[in-house]
This record gives C-alpha cells, sequence and structure tokens, in this order.
C-alpha cells in the first residue's frame, strides 16, 4: 500500500493526502512499504530523491535506490537523522541537489 504525505519529515507527524491531492500537486512524498520501506520524494512531479529510513548499513538501501533509478545519476547522502536515532539514507535523483 502506497501512502502520500505533503513532505518528508524524519521524526515529525507528516500530513497525509489522499493520492489524487498528491498527484495534482506534483510536489509530495509517497512512503512504499514492501521488503524495504522507501520514501519516494517529487517535486514538479519529478522523482527528486529516495530515503530509506532506519538503516545503519547503506549496503541495502543504496542497491534498492539502484535498481529503482537504474540509468540516471544518483547520489548518497547519509546522516539525517536527528542524533541518538537509527541513519537515514537519503539518495537523491537525477540532477537533483539536497543540501
Amino acid at each position: 500500500m502506497t501512502r502520500y504525505f505533503r513532505q518528508y519529515f524524519h521524526s515529525d507527524p507528516m500530513l497525509e493526502l489522499d493520492e489524487s491531492t498528491a498527484q495534482r500537486r506534483g510536489s509530495y512524498v509517497a512512503e512504499v512499504e514492501g521488503a524495504i520501506r522507501v520514501f519516494r520524494c517529487f517535486a514538479n512531479h519529478k522523482l527528486e530523491s529516495l530515503v530509506y529510513p532506519g538503516w545503519d548499513d547503506p549496503a541495502t538501501p543504496l542497491a534498492d535506490a539502484r535498481r529503482r533509478v537504474s540509468g540516471a545519476p544518483s547520489r548518497p547522502w547519509v546522516g539525517i537523522s536527528p542524533p541518538g536515532e537509527q541513519e537515514s539514507l537519503m539518495v537523491t535523483c537525477g540532477d537533483a541537489l539536497v543540501p
């Protein structure tokens, strides 16, 4: 099941949207649950980044990100978690720049 949110927050509650509102906005976050939990972050209808919460070792989420964005340039960013919490991995996609 996919859930949609206005934007991604690591530890704050996120405002949930219905699918049609998210698609209409074009800038939203889609939480995809499966073997690997991932948040797909879109801006202007384009995938900008993938966020993998709760990983200490980035090998598994990086392999998943490479599979999801095969052929597109991507860069991993690690350490977007508050101190004392498990790390999350963010992978930027295409030409997106995430500080």
